[in-house]
């Protein structure tokens, strides 16, 4: 009966401690914002303890195990190390962990959670790192990571963030904030391009505007005739209409990458260009969707000076 209820104590305290990390300031709401790595591992551990002590109890039933050890089995205390062992592998190598959106749309477990409430954060800290492109990555591309999982607040396109992407291409609130949010980070981190035919720079709430001469189009990035550099503005379009979609190129190749996008929903489920926050999604070129990706734009000036 005491083993019982050890393990139930156990079990209850680091399903506590793992659940409290799990919460975002004590809200009660549960979002994967900040996992403890120690927690987990003592949650592993207790399962451990409690599956051992399930064997020992009922399928080792011809076995005292207790009368063993006291009685110096070797056998016994090897499988004691044994456990030791494995316990302690488990919480050694147990890590803080941050979760980011994957292919298959579990992206709702933000990078990093920005309220709008907070002041905005600055150019690299955003702390991701894209595999094998941290070295080339252009700089505007860590100012738009720095505001992932930031969401609208008090209603549809509103909230701090949204307002001020809205009021940095001269719209207020409650529009559409996708390209507004794209402009905003270019300016936020003193980048001077993309530029129209007449060589302004294209600062705009309207996504077809990132479109130019000089756009890579969908069709030359699928069949590889054409390269999308990291940082590349990537512009939707609905229909035949002037109305789409925006967002930054983190990694392309072919048909498919990543993208970090304003104004978008965190899974395939819901508003794809009018959703409630800054998310990572996983995208692909479809040339015969209503909604599709049409072009991509290079923002390094090398492109265009």
């Amino acid at each position: 009966m005491k083993a019982e209820k050890f393990l139930g104590a156990l079990l209850l305290a680091t399903g506590t401690a793992v659940y409290a990390t799990f919460t975002d300031g004590g809200a009660g709401v549960v979002t994967p914002v900040e996992l403890s790595g120690f927690a987990a591992g003592l949650l592993k551990a207790a399962l451990a303890v409690g599956l051992f002590w399930a064997f020992d109890r009922y399928v080792l039933d011809e076995v005292d195990t207790v009368a063993e050890l006291k009685a110096g089995n070797v056998a016994y205390a090897l499988a004691l190390l044994a456990l030791a062992v494995l316990l302690s592998a488990t919480v050694a190598t147990a890590q803080s962990a941050s979760v980011l959106p994957t292919a298959t749309e579990t992206d709702s477990e933000a990078a990093c959670r920005c309220v709008c409430s907070c002041a905005p954060p600055a150019a690299g800290e955003s702390g991701h790192e894209l595999p094998g492109t941290a070295r080339m990555r252009p700089a505007h591309l860590d100012t738009a990571l720095a505001y992932v999982g930031t969401v609208e607040r008090g209603g549809a396109n509103r909230g701090l963030r949204v307002e001020r992407f809205l009021r940095s291409v001269g719209l207020g609130p409650g529009q559409p904030w996708c390209a507004a949010y794209v402009s905003y980070v270019l300016d936020a981190a003193g980048v001077r391009a993309p530029l129209d035919g007449r060589r302004r720079m294209i600062r705009s709430g309207l996504a077809a505007r990132f479109i130019t001469a000089r756009s890579i189009r969908a069709s030359e990035a699928l069949r590889g005739a054409k390269p999308v550099p990291p940082g590349a503005v990537v512009v939707w379009r609905k229909g035949n209409g002037p109305f789409g979609h925006a967002g930054f190129a983190l990694a392309w190749n072919g048909a498919s990458g990543e993208t970090v996008e304003g104004n978008t929903s965190p899974g395939r489920a819901g508003s794809q260009r009018d959703g409630d926050g800054v998310w990572r999604r996983q995208r692909r070129i479809a040339p015969g969707s209503y909604f599709r990706i049409v072009s991509f734009t290079p923002v390094d000036p090398s492109h265009w000076w």
